[in-house]
């Protein structure tokens, strides 16, 4: 009898670094790798966050056995909350991760009574005709894990996020003993490996975590009467472990500025990953208080958020923390694509208020990524010898590396198969096939508003980012023009006129459905690109009808 076949849908993850979430189908049965969010761009002004389109998932609820969370990274575990929301699927990570979710579920306060199952990392997990075999990865995040999944089309390795580092700031080295292991045990070869390729197009082997402190230390000793700020991702517990450790060195008290950090910190020290004397931690509000050149600031805001710790500080909105003179600033993160002009904006201010800043273009040594490059890769597909290589967390560009790579080692190009977000691939009986490409959504959260933000909100907000609005108010014969970020009105008189002559005219045209407001916006729309060459957003409205 044959074996039901095996489909493999990347939610997110495909398309972009972010938003990771990877749908496994066997028959009546499914399980989840991940649940991330996406962070704004330029492209989606207001908007606080992306989450993944979770229509399939809940179409398909009752077949779903399990949600589990591969590491803390909240573009893997950030949209927990979300999903919940909309039904009490059982969710499965290791203590550590387990915490954070935790964590983060209580600002949502209407989920009733939830519970994260605790992942044993030393046991598989049965979760119906699948079963998971975890294996411990290095990443820039404790406690991160790849799972070799048993199938009934046979074993697939799944790896996330990982790098290969013999001598980690915490935790324990890559288990790649373990990892052969599984791979040498499965029934026949291994089916598939999904692996990381954000780190493709970058040749050799990720260098360790441990290379960053002596990069703070020479900073911090040239920086001893000064201000200092160090940025990096809130979960990169590591990093901020060697920032506190070369904070201590040269005396400095430590400030951890952003809730984020301030919330994984707490569990961090709960677990006791972060070792620090007790007294070197001063709280933000009382930060004022001290010599400002005896203090590092750890923040968020590596990503040129605006709403973060180092944003509102520079823009001179932090209720406690305010830039003094000639301030140090080190980013200790690389932007992730989206966030590159955000981060060049975010330095081009500080060099304004004249800071002193440090990134990874002028400085070496002030990032490690914890993503695998070529070596790294390379290791763990001849580790695991797949039959079929799926990248995933990556950009496109970052896929089609991978897939020059593996043929540049002999790999034949029709066994890496390169997913876009929501393209199935089913395998059966040693085939493997694209299945059907789901039609997935943009999913926005805008303050409490979840998915309520469409592409038509998102284009009006452009539109006025860019170009600015006029509204028009028609009351009777009298017509009023009201412009923001348009144009200077006290030097267009001669536009407002004539904007008012042509309402008027407007008003008196028969319109073919009645839609008269909707022709006026159109007729003002086409004057004021012709006059002025900006596309303002125009707003009719009509009052005393």
């Amino acid at each position: 009898m044959n074996a039901p076949p095996l489909k493999i849908i990347p939610i997110g993850g495909t398309t972009t670094v972010q938003k990771n979430m990877y749908v496994y189908e066997c028959q009546n049965d499914i399980i989840i790798m991940d649940c991330g969010i996406g962070f704004p761009d330029m492209e989606t002004p207001g908007v606080d966050i992306s989450i993944p389109d979770f229509s399939y998932v809940l179409e398909n609820r009752d077949k779903v056995r399990g949600v589990v969370i591969t590491h803390g990274h909240e573009d893997h575990r950030g949209s927990i909350a979300y999903l919940l929301k909309e039904y009490k699927f059982q969710v499965y990570a290791v203590t550590f991760v387990k915490k954070l979710i935790e964590q983060s579920l209580e600002e949502f306060t209407n989920l009733g009574n939830v519970k994260i199952n605790t992942l044993d990392p030393n046991q598989p997990l049965q979760l119906g005709c699948f079963r998971l075999h975890p294996f411990a990865v290095n990443h820039s995040v404790p406690d991160t894990y790849g799972f070799a999944i048993d199938t009934p089309q046979g074993r697939i390795f799944h790896n996330t996020d990982f790098k290969f580092d013999w001598s980690p700031v915490m935790g324990k080295p890559f288990e790649i003993q373990k990892a052969a292991k599984l791979a040498s045990e499965a029934p026949g070869e291994v089916l598939a490996l999904l692996s990381d390729c954000l780190g493709s197009t970058t040749e050799g082997y990720s260098k360790s975590e441990k290379d960053i402190q002596t990069t703070f230390e020479t900073i911090l000793a040239d920086s001893k009467k000064r201000q200092v700020f160090i940025t990096t991702i809130s979960s990169n517990i590591s990093r901020i472990q060697q920032a506190i450790n070369a904070s201590v060195k040269y005396g400095r008290k430590v400030v951890l500025s952003g809730r984020s950090i301030r919330q994984t910190m707490e569990v961090a020290r709960e677990m006791n990953y972060i070792s620090s004397p007790d007294n070197v931690f001063v709280d933000e509000r009382n930060s004022s208080k001290y010599n400002q050149s005896e203090i590092t600031y750890i923040i968020t805001g590596s990503y040129g958020q605006k709403n973060s710790g180092l944003w509102r500080v520079v823009a001179g909105e932090h209720k406690s923390i305010k830039l003094s003179e000639n301030p140090v600033v080190i980013f200790s993160a690389d932007p992730i694509p989206n966030s590159i002009s955000t981060v060049n904006i975010l330095i081009d201010e500080l060099y304004i208020k004249n800071a002193d800043v440090y990134y990874s273009e002028i400085q070496n040594n002030l990032h490690v990524s914890g993503h695998g490059i070529k070596g790294d890769l390379s290791l763990l597909a001849n580790i695991v010898k797949p039959k079929y290589f799926i990248p995933i967390g990556g950009n496109i560009k970052h896929m089609r590396a991978y897939s020059d790579m593996m043929q540049e080692q002999g790999v034949e190009k029709n066994r890496i198969l390169e997913l876009l977000d929501g393209q199935a691939v089913i395998f059966e009986n040693n085939t493997v096939k694209m299945g059907k490409k789901l039609r997935l959504k943009d999913v926005y959260v805008d303050g409490t508003l979840v998915g309520d933000v469409g592409t038509k909100v998102l284009d009006e907000r452009m539109q006025m980012a860019n170009h600015g609005m006029a509204v028009v108010v028609i009351e009777g014969s009298n017509v009023e023009v009201i412009t923001h970020g348009f144009i200077f009105v006290k030097e267009s008189g001669l536009l407002i006129d004539k904007t008012k002559k042509l309402v008027k005219e407007s008003i008196n045209v028969k319109v073919k459905g009645g839609d008269r407001k909707k022709y006026i916006e159109k007729t003002l729309q086409r004057f004021f690109f012709e006059e002025t060459g900006r596309n303002p957003l125009v707003s009719v409205v009509f009052t005393g009808f």
